[in-house]
């Protein structure tokens, strides 16, 4: 039987210097200078996905546009480390749908004009961040 996972739970445990976080980025840009550096979001998507019943974080993954461009998507996480997303479960094509039976394209389609999704599924899963490039900070040094 697999031990059960934790969420980490030390108060301040993602906090560095400044310095380093600058040495961090900039090893980033000198090795990939042509990719995305950072992706805005506002606080509002952070407050819907964080208000969430026992969300106790916030997950970040990689992902790519249709367009090929990189993109993050946002989901938060419970104390056992689980997402909390809308409950899925595939059809016999292979295809995803929601426990409602709903098929993923079409939660896809009521998404284009929102940011995030929420629904008696359960779970906030949420995208469209502003990359930098075009929209950076001009006076951080986590990008000079």
């Amino acid at each position: 039987m697999a031990k059960p996972r934790s969420f980490p739970k030390e108060p301040g445990s993602h906090r560095i210097a400044l310095e380093e976080a600058a040495e961090l980025t900039r090893r980033f840009r000198r090795r990939n200078p042509r990719s995305v550096r950072a992706w805005l979001f506002s606080r509002d998507i952070f407050d819907d996905i964080l208000t969430q019943k026992g969300c106790v974080g916030v997950r970040c993954y990689r992902a790519i546009t249709p367009g090929g461009e990189p993109q993050l998507v946002l989901v938060g996480v419970d104390a056992n480390g689980d997402d909390l997303v809308p409950r899925l479960r595939p059809d016999p094509s292979g295809s995803w749908k929601t426990t409602g039976g709903k098929p993923l394209s079409t939660a896809r389609a009521a998404l284009k004009s929102s940011t995030a999704q929420s629904n008696s599924q359960g779970g906030v899963v949420g995208d469209v961040g502003w990359p930098c490039p075009p929209v950076c900070a001009t006076k951080s040094p986590l990008n000079s």
